[in-house]
């Protein structure tokens, strides 16, 4: 039935940015994991709230659209809080590990 879930998430609906935000592609790879969210500051850390994408092959994929800031992330596969392992822009979290630091541009800053 996991397989059936994962199967189903092959597709995604395109998104508007907010106002000066940017669309931004999060990308994560683990082959043996049944279920992958990202969480962050931009929707209150909710583990379960923005579902990423499986591609096949291992991979997980999420497009939101996002402000203009920094936003720190993790993703969670299967319930375990992950950093990107392709981020290298991480700050210290209160639990003693570290988040993936996001940055996304404004129109005028990236002009």
């Amino acid at each position: 039935m996991i397989m059936k879930n994962k199967e189903k998430r092959t597709s995604s609906a395109a998104v508007n940015p907010p106002e000066g935000g940017k669309l931004t592609h999060f990308e994560y790879v683990n082959r043996q994991a049944e279920a992958v969210y990202v969480a962050g500051t931009f929707n209150g850390w909710h583990p379960v709230v923005s579902e990423m994408l499986y591609r096949g092959n291992g991979k997980w994929v999420k497009d939101l659209a996002l402000s203009p800031g920094q936003h720190e992330y993790l993703f969670v596969a299967d319930g375990k809080w992950v950093p990107d392992p392709k981020c290298a822009d991480s700050v210290p979290n209160p639990y003693g590990g570290r988040n993936s630091l996001c940055t996304v541009l404004s129109e005028k800053e990236a002009a």
